[in-house]
Protein backbone atom coordinates (compact mmCIF):
# COMPACT_ATOMS: atom_id res chain seq x y z
CA UNK A 1 0.00 0.00 0.00
CA UNK A 2 0.88 3.42 -0.95
CA UNK A 3 2.61 5.54 2.33
CA UNK A 4 2.58 9.22 2.58
CA UNK A 5 4.58 11.91 4.42
CA UNK A 6 2.47 14.52 6.06
CA UNK A 7 4.81 17.19 6.12
CA UNK A 8 2.36 19.89 8.32
CA UNK A 9 -1.49 18.91 8.29
CA UNK A 10 -4.65 18.66 10.92
CA UNK A 11 -6.43 16.47 12.60
CA UNK A 12 -9.32 16.85 14.76
CA UNK A 13 -7.11 20.45 15.76
CA UNK A 14 -4.29 18.53 16.49
CA UNK A 15 -1.16 19.60 14.59
CA UNK A 16 0.66 16.64 12.66
CA UNK A 17 4.42 17.49 11.55
CA UNK A 18 6.40 14.48 9.97
CA UNK A 19 4.14 11.35 10.17
CA UNK A 20 3.30 8.65 7.45
CA UNK A 21 0.10 7.12 6.96
CA UNK A 22 -0.99 4.45 4.56
CA UNK A 23 -2.50 6.27 2.15
CA UNK A 24 -6.50 5.56 1.20
CA UNK A 25 -7.30 8.75 -0.96
CA UNK A 26 -5.01 11.52 -2.41
CA UNK A 27 -5.77 14.79 -1.87
CA UNK A 28 -9.12 16.10 -2.26
CA UNK A 29 -11.16 19.48 -1.56
CA UNK A 30 -13.99 19.91 0.69
CA UNK A 31 -15.80 22.37 2.18
CA UNK A 32 -13.72 23.66 4.52
CA UNK A 33 -10.15 23.34 2.21
CA UNK A 34 -7.84 20.48 1.38
CA UNK A 35 -7.59 17.06 2.95
CA UNK A 36 -6.21 13.85 2.34
CA UNK A 37 -7.73 10.37 3.51
CA UNK A 38 -5.22 8.02 5.99
CA UNK A 39 -5.69 5.10 7.31
CA UNK A 40 -5.55 5.80 11.06
CA UNK A 41 -2.64 3.73 13.11
CA UNK A 42 -4.79 3.33 16.78
CA UNK A 43 -1.83 4.79 18.13
CA UNK A 44 -0.83 8.31 18.85
CA UNK A 45 -4.85 9.84 18.95
CA UNK A 46 -5.74 8.46 15.62
CA UNK A 47 -8.68 6.10 15.46
CA UNK A 48 -8.07 2.66 13.67
CA UNK A 49 -10.13 3.78 11.06
CA UNK A 50 -9.97 5.92 7.90
CA UNK A 51 -9.32 9.43 8.50
CA UNK A 52 -9.05 12.86 6.91
CA UNK A 53 -5.92 15.16 7.43
CA UNK A 54 -6.44 18.53 6.59
CA UNK A 55 -3.58 19.90 4.42
CA UNK A 56 -3.46 23.58 2.88
CA UNK A 57 -1.31 22.74 -0.21
CA UNK A 58 -0.23 19.83 -1.92
CA UNK A 59 3.21 20.78 -0.78
CA UNK A 60 2.60 19.30 2.82
CA UNK A 61 2.34 15.62 1.61
CA UNK A 62 5.16 13.81 0.10
CA UNK A 63 3.58 10.39 -1.58
CA UNK A 64 6.25 7.71 -0.66
CA UNK A 65 7.86 4.99 -2.71
CA UNK A 66 6.08 1.52 -2.12
CA UNK A 67 8.02 -0.99 -0.63
CA UNK A 68 8.04 -4.05 -3.14
CA UNK A 69 8.34 -7.43 -1.28
CA UNK A 70 9.60 -10.31 -3.58
CA UNK A 71 8.42 -13.82 -3.51
CA UNK A 72 10.44 -16.94 -2.59
CA UNK A 73 10.06 -17.34 -6.01
CA UNK A 74 11.38 -14.04 -7.26
CA UNK A 75 14.45 -14.24 -4.49
CA UNK A 76 15.26 -18.14 -6.08
CA UNK A 77 14.90 -16.56 -9.87
CA UNK A 78 17.15 -13.28 -9.64
CA UNK A 79 19.65 -15.50 -7.25
CA UNK A 80 19.83 -18.06 -10.06
CA UNK A 81 20.36 -15.28 -13.07
CA UNK A 82 23.48 -13.88 -10.96
CA UNK A 83 25.12 -17.24 -10.18
CA UNK A 84 24.50 -17.85 -14.13
CA UNK A 85 26.34 -15.00 -14.66
CA UNK A 86 28.98 -15.57 -12.51
CA UNK A 87 29.14 -19.04 -14.36
CA UNK A 88 29.19 -17.50 -17.97
CA UNK A 89 31.98 -14.55 -16.57
CA UNK A 90 34.28 -18.30 -15.25
CA UNK A 91 34.07 -19.67 -18.40
CA UNK A 92 35.06 -16.63 -20.52
CA UNK A 93 38.06 -16.48 -18.19
CA UNK A 94 38.95 -19.65 -18.71
CA UNK A 95 38.73 -19.39 -22.06
CA UNK A 96 40.87 -16.31 -22.35
CA UNK A 97 37.67 -14.00 -23.56
CA UNK A 98 37.73 -12.08 -20.46
CA UNK A 99 41.34 -11.63 -18.82
CA UNK A 100 40.05 -11.08 -15.04
CA UNK A 101 37.60 -10.75 -12.65
CA UNK A 102 36.51 -9.87 -9.01
CA UNK A 103 33.89 -11.78 -6.96
CA UNK A 104 32.52 -10.09 -3.83
CA UNK A 105 30.08 -10.67 -1.76
CA UNK A 106 29.15 -12.57 1.69
CA UNK A 107 30.87 -15.39 2.97
CA UNK A 108 28.92 -19.02 2.17
CA UNK A 109 27.04 -18.01 -0.63
CA UNK A 110 28.75 -20.12 -3.27
CA UNK A 111 31.11 -17.77 -5.04
CA UNK A 112 33.90 -19.92 -4.46
CA UNK A 113 32.16 -23.04 -5.33
CA UNK A 114 31.02 -21.75 -8.41
CA UNK A 115 34.28 -20.37 -9.90
CA UNK A 116 35.81 -24.14 -8.79
CA UNK A 117 33.48 -26.34 -10.49
CA UNK A 118 34.18 -24.22 -13.50
CA UNK A 119 37.65 -24.39 -13.68
CA UNK A 120 37.26 -28.26 -12.17
CA UNK A 121 34.73 -28.67 -16.11
CA UNK A 122 37.44 -26.58 -18.08
CA UNK A 123 40.81 -29.07 -16.58
CA UNK A 124 38.73 -31.98 -17.42
CA UNK A 125 37.60 -30.70 -21.08
CA UNK A 126 41.23 -30.01 -21.74
CA UNK A 127 42.15 -33.35 -20.44
CA UNK A 128 39.08 -34.92 -23.09
CA UNK A 129 40.64 -33.26 -26.09
CA UNK A 130 44.33 -34.40 -24.85
CA UNK A 131 43.37 -38.05 -25.25
CA UNK A 132 41.00 -37.26 -27.99
CA UNK A 133 43.50 -35.58 -29.92
CA UNK A 134 45.98 -38.27 -29.61
CA UNK A 135 43.96 -40.59 -29.99
CA UNK A 136 42.85 -38.92 -33.01
CA UNK A 137 46.57 -38.72 -34.98
CA UNK A 138 47.38 -42.51 -33.50
CA UNK A 139 44.44 -43.26 -35.74
CA UNK A 140 45.16 -40.97 -38.49
CA UNK A 141 48.49 -42.38 -38.33
CA UNK A 142 48.04 -45.75 -38.59
CA UNK A 143 45.89 -45.22 -41.35
CA UNK A 144 48.03 -42.81 -43.23
CA UNK A 145 50.76 -46.03 -43.28
CA UNK A 146 47.84 -47.80 -45.41
CA UNK A 147 46.37 -45.34 -47.70
CA UNK A 148 47.75 -42.94 -49.51
CA UNK A 149 48.11 -38.79 -48.95
CA UNK A 150 46.48 -37.14 -51.15
CA UNK A 151 47.86 -33.55 -51.87
CA UNK A 152 46.94 -30.57 -53.66
CA UNK A 153 48.79 -27.84 -54.45
CA UNK A 154 46.57 -25.45 -56.68
CA UNK A 155 48.24 -22.35 -56.05
CA UNK A 156 51.05 -23.62 -58.21
CA UNK A 157 48.79 -25.02 -60.63
CA UNK A 158 50.51 -28.39 -60.36
CA UNK A 159 49.04 -31.74 -61.17
CA UNK A 160 47.82 -33.88 -58.30
CA UNK A 161 50.43 -36.11 -56.42
CA UNK A 162 50.03 -39.40 -54.32
CA UNK A 163 51.87 -39.91 -51.91
CA UNK A 164 52.40 -42.80 -50.10
CA UNK A 165 53.84 -42.69 -45.89
CA UNK A 166 55.66 -45.65 -45.17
Amino acid sequence: MQKVLIRTGEYNKMPITNEVFTLVKGVSKGKNGSFVTVAGTGENGYPERNIRIKVKTKDDIELQAEEKKETDEEVIERLRERFQILEDMSYASCDGVVRGMVVTGPQGVGKSYGVEKVIREAEMMNKMWEVLATRVVSMVWKRAQRLPLVCINCSLNMPMRVVYLY
